[in-house]
């Protein structure tokens, strides 16, 4: 148990300061082979591992792949200068509609798209109008984590939950629609009160005339990628939609699409192979399943049948103080953590008494309330946050973790209470 737990956390210490720059996955890598070394994973734990999740690792590549392409096509783009073009000068409808944007982008393609594609285009925008970038990047990178709920797809955390179950994806999205859309609308409410002084009343939009990024001013090859683009995503979303309801499997769709996608590109559009694997992380996907591992590793040592014996004890149930009580305490967890490791450590912990019936699935809609909206507490609270804001910090804005604190402080426990207020009523009314 204490060596499992050591190279648990220091594996989780080196991911995070990042040593000499050196990338999370080989950290992760290393725990993993160290716990194989050391005999507390094996080959089997592999296999089962990978029999469990290799369907959702599968679907984040596909997505992965999508993602890169639709931004490279310049959709992503284009929606940011759409809204900004219809705000018609109106900081405040501009804040409103670039918040949607994210809020649809994380809804269907993940967090991870918002922060690390959306919330640097954001931030351009931002400094084309002459307004002040930090709400606006504040917006998008708190919405990545917030309006990750609703879907399996929208984050990761989701999708280990989601797949582990085998959870019906619509229904899914029934128990955490209310959770969502409060947590969303508060949220929103929060940032237009919190950055009331900074976003401005006016912009001058004749300053969008000097940005290409619209229809109107592509031509050529550029357009046909956009329109290409744009229609490309819409059917693979629509796809997404409808394949639960013919049984098909979602990494089917996201790796067909992520494959004709791709085949496009390289014929028509001159991307060539070399540059296809430079721009999508693909590291993401090992460094995933080596954490899946040391969990693993952790679990094994007793620690999973603890855990769920605690939770047996004092938050087993369906009321309003049992799920908060779950949501603070992965919410805490995640910060402390990273919300990754925390949903695994949950799910090696409490999916075995879930399955046996000895504790109600709505304890695991809490868990993931917390691992989704805690996050937005430090900017260490999950990957897509740190990702965004190292991103946005080399393009000139620090955003200082003192400052994040203190505006997670706030909205936090707010939208930790309004996800669980609509979870509880879900599950009762």
């Amino acid at each position: 148990m204490l060596i499992a737990l050591l190279i648990f956390l220091v594996t989780l210490v080196l991911i995070f300061i990042r040593p000499k720059g050196i990338k999370e996955v080989w950290f992760a890598a290393a725990g993993a082979l160290l716990a194989w070394l050391f005999g507390l994973v094996d080959a089997e734990d592999a296999r089962g591992l990978f029999a469990d999740t290799g369907g959702v690792l599968l679907f984040l590549a596909g997505v992965l792949v999508i993602a890169s392409l639709t931004d490279r096509a310049g959709v992503f783009e284009r929606m940011a200068q759409a809204v900004a073009r219809l705000a018609q000068g109106d900081g405040r409808r501009l804040f409103a509609g670039i918040y949607l944007i994210g809020v649809f982008v994380t809804i269907w393609l993940s967090l991870d798209t918002t922060a690390v594609i959306l919330a640097p285009i954001v931030y351009n925008l931002a400094r084309l109008v002459r307004v002040s970038p930090l709400p606006f990047v504040f917006a998008t990178t708190y919405v990545a984590n917030t309006a990750s709920l609703l879907l399996p797809v929208s984050n990761l955390t989701n999708l280990i939950v989601w797949g582990r179950l085998k959870l019906p994806f619509w229904e899914f999205a029934r128990v955490m629609l209310l959770p969502s859309m409060l947590a969303i609308g508060v949220n929103l409410g929060l940032l237009f009160w919190l950055f009331r002084k900074e976003v401005p009343r006016h912009y001058d939009e004749r300053l969008l005339a000097a940005s290409p990024a619209s229809v109107a001013h592509a031509h050529g090859r550029e357009r046909e990628m956009l329109i290409t683009g744009s229609w490309a995503l819409g059917l693979i979303l629509i796809a997404i939609g409808l394949a639960p309801l013919f049984k098909i499997e979602l990494w089917h769709i996201a790796c067909a699409g992520a494959l004709l996608l791709a085949a496009y590109h390289l014929v028509r559009t001159g991307l060539t192979l070399g540059e296809l694997a430079r721009n999508i992380p693909w590291d993401l996907i090992p460094f995933v399943f080596s954490l899946f591992l040391i969990m693993r590793a952790v679990a094994k040592t007793g620690l999973s049948e603890w855990a769920a014996g605690t939770v047996l004890t004092w938050a087993a149930g369906q009321s309003f103080g049992e799920l908060l009580t779950v949501a603070l305490a992965t919410a805490l967890g995640s910060n402390l953590i990273n919300n990754l490791p925390m949903i695994l450590a949950v799910m090696e912990s409490l999916a075995t008494p879930v399955t046996n019936g000895q504790l109600d699935i709505a304890t695991l809609y809490g868990a993931l309330i917390g691992t989704n909206l805690g996050p937005n507490l430090t900017v260490i609270g999950s990957l897509a946050t740190m990702l965004s804001l190292s991103i946005i910090g080399k393009k000139g804005l620090r955003v200082s973790g003192l400052l994040y604190l203190k505006i997670g402080l706030l909205s936090v426990p707010l939208l930790l209470l309004a996800a669980v207020f609509g979870l509880w009523l879900t599950l009762h009314f």
